[in-house]
């Protein structure tokens, strides 16, 4: 009789704290109803809840409960409620593992999103005690899942373990264990025997690239077609961006080509920047398959790219510094000099004239000199000096002898003037010889007098016989 009242006692108790609820000034209210309230620790117990939104804009609502020892889902999910509507919900309550037998009072919170108002609800949940029913024991089974809490991708995996404690005389001659994640999903058959108690071990292996966040990992134990145990917890993956840069140099005839590959191993996007040497001359000579910044300070100047790099993903470019048309410049360049030197005429000849009279009184009177130089190292020889004299004026034979190259031979040819020619038998290398005669012309010459170029032939060491011409002179008057 005695614990008879007790009982009484404790749901007279029980009932006075599901009347009591908490309002705070909001634009909705809330009536609940219970629907199923005594259950067994592997059951859901259900509430109907009646929200009707007093406010004047539409409201999205939310139920929980702050009681860590139960799992509160609803139906609709989520729940969205016209201005001036009401919408009927279902709630259910799922006890944890390991709940005690008895009354319970999880309160419900019932809170409007956009306006942060909450009302609070305690619902009222009798756990009802395992006994002998139809020849057996309802199935009661404790279940603890334990992993890390955080993790790098990294790692490679992890191990998740189930600790599973059969409390009653039940023998389940089969018992499934289901694992479900984003992450993952695994399930395990076995016997599980009366008050037995198991571990089981599940290996996890985890991409490297798997985007960092929270995880919820469900673990179902399902036997005698129900579920008997269902657990609930989270795993975060830590967000780990890992960028690498590799440069890879290649280079053949004076063309140099770097290959830069920046590749992010992490899983999460990251920006990195690649530098690359650069002064004034060699950024003249290079090209980039991607357009760079142009950064100097004090150590010098340098290509600067800023790369944005997804995870998993690889972004290559290139830099090529290419000195071959600078090369092929200067080689041309040598080939021409040498070709100039090895082409050239060993034997040159300059020609000058220079007039008696002024210029303001006509020309009439003309010395030509001429400049004969062997500039090879070489011996010429069978040298001939050839000159022409316009028809205009005519050669001055020489009175005196000394140190005077008088010409071999002197020929007048009709409509082109006289012909003059000396011959020298050899000119050692480096050699120069000084050749000049004197022309008049009867009549003066305004304007001065026009000379045509004279010409040498000789024979070169190999018996080639090679020619060359002066420059054409215009007289030039001595005052």
């Amino acid at each position: 009789m005695v614990q008879r009242s007790k009982y009484w006692v404790g749901v007279v108790l029980v009932l006075g704290l599901v009347l009591c609820s908490t309002v705070v000034s909001a634009d909705f209210s809330v009536s609940s109803e219970g629907v199923k309230v005594d259950i067994f620790d592997n059951e859901s117990a259900e509430y109907r809840l009646v929200i009707e939104n007093l406010g004047p804009l539409d409201e999205l609502f939310q139920v929980f409960t702050i009681d860590p020892k139960w799992l509160v889902s609803t139906d609709p999910s989520p729940i969205f409620i016209p201005a001036g509507s009401s919408k009927e919900v279902r709630v259910f309550l799922l006890p944890k593992s390991g709940l005690e037998v008895g009354y319970h009072g999880p309160p419900l919170k019932i809170k409007a999103v956009e306006s942060k108002d909450f009302v609070t609800k305690n619902a009222l949940v009798y756990i009802k005690p395992r006994d002998i029913r139809f020849g057996r024991y309802q199935p009661s089974v404790a279940m603890e899942v334990q992993h890390p809490l955080r993790l790098e991708p990294k790692s490679g995996g992890f191990d998740v373990k189930v600790l599973l404690r059969n409390r009653n005389a039940l023998d389940f001659e089969q018992v499934t264990l289901r694992l479900e994640s984003d992450l993952f999903s695994v399930k395990d058959t076995f016997s599980l025997g009366p008050l037995e108690t198991k571990v089981r071990v599940f290996p996890v292996s985890l991409d490297p690239l798997t985007p960092p966040g929270q995880y919820v990992i469900l673990a179902f134990l399902e036997g005698l077609n129900s579920t008997i145990s269902q657990e609930q917890s989270a795993l975060e993956v830590l967000s780990v961006p890992d960028i690498r840069i590799d440069e890879q140099i290649s280079s053949f005839l004076f063309r140099k080509e770097h290959v830069f590959e920046v590749r992010n191993t992490g899983n999460a996007p990251d920006t990195t920047r690649v530098f690359f040497p650069a002064g004034a001359l060699k950024r003249f000579f290079s090209s980039a398959s991607r357009e760079p910044i142009l950064f100097k300070n004090e150590t010098g100047s340098f290509w600067v790219w800023e790369v944005s790099v997804a995870p998993g993903e690889t972004v290559m470019f290139s830099v090529v510094t290419s000195y071959r048309w600078l090369v092929i410049v200067v080689l041309l360049l040598c080939l021409a000099v040498l070709g100039y030197f090895v082409f050239r005429s060993p034997v040159v000849v300059v020609k000058e004239a220079f007039a008696k009279e002024s210029e303001e009184e006509g020309v009439s009177d003309v010395k030509v000199v001429l400049f004969i130089r062997n500039r090879s190292g070489r011996v010429m020889s069978n040298i001939s000096i050839i000159d022409a004299i316009p028809s205009i004026a005519s050669y001055v034979q020489s009175k005196s002898s000394v140190g005077t190259l008088h010409p071999s031979r002197v020929s007048k040819v009709e409509g082109k003037g006289t012909v003059l020619k000396w011959e020298i038998e050899f000119l050692d290398p480096y050699e120069e010889r000084v050749i000049s005669y004197r022309i008049s012309s009867r009549l003066r010459i305004m304007g001065g007098l026009t000379l045509p170029s004279a010409k040498v032939k000789f024979e070169t060491p190999s018996g080639r016989e090679r020619i060359s011409f002066s420059n054409a002179v215009s007289t030039k008057a001595r005052h």
